[in-house]
C-alpha cells in the first residue's frame, strides 16, 4: 500500500519532475504493475486492492489531479507534465469518480483555443 501514498506524497510536495522521461516510466510502471494475483474465484490484481478499498487515498488521488488539472488552465508552460498526469486521470477513473478526463480534455481545449486566438491577432499569421 505504501508505493501509492508516496507517489501522491512526491506529487503533493512537487518533487517529481513530471517531464522527466524517468520519472514518466516509474510512475506508469506502478500505474499498470499487476503484481501478484488474489486466488479468489475471480483474480484481482492485489497491487491495486488498495486502490479499490481505500476510499481516502482514491480521493486523495483525485482532489490533487483535479487541482493539477485547475492549474494547468492557467500554466500552459507546464505542459510537458500534461500527458502523465491525464493518464493518471484516466487510469484513476476506473476506481472513482469524478471521472476527470474530462478536466485534462478542457485544458487541452482551452489551450488550443489559446493559441488559435493569438494566431489570428497575430500580425505575423495575417500577413500570409
Amino acid at each position: 500500500m505504501p508505493q501509492w501514498r508516496k507517489i501522491i506524497g512526491a506529487l503533493i510536495q512537487n518533487n517529481l519532475p513530471l517531464d522527466n522521461v524517468d520519472v514518466r516510466a516509474l510512475i506508469r510502471m506502478a500505474a499498470y504493475q499487476t503484481g501478484n494475483l488474489s486466488g479468489h474465484e475471480q483474480v484481482e490484481a492485489i497491487w491495486h486492492s488498495e486502490l479499490q478499498e481505500n476510499g481516502v487515498l482514491v480521493n486523495d488521488l483525485l482532489e490533487l489531479l483535479g487541482a493539477f488539472a485547475e492549474r494547468l488552465k492557467t500554466t500552459p508552460r507546464d505542459h510537458a507534465s500534461f500527458p502523465l498526469l491525464a493518464e493518471l486521470a484516466a487510469f484513476i477513473a476506473q476506481y472513482a469518480q469524478p471521472d476527470l478526463r474530462l478536466a485534462y480534455r478542457d485544458v487541452a481545449i482551452g489551450w488550443a483555443s489559446d493559441i488559435a486566438t493569438s494566431l489570428a491577432t497575430s500580425k505575423a499569421f495575417q500577413l500570409r
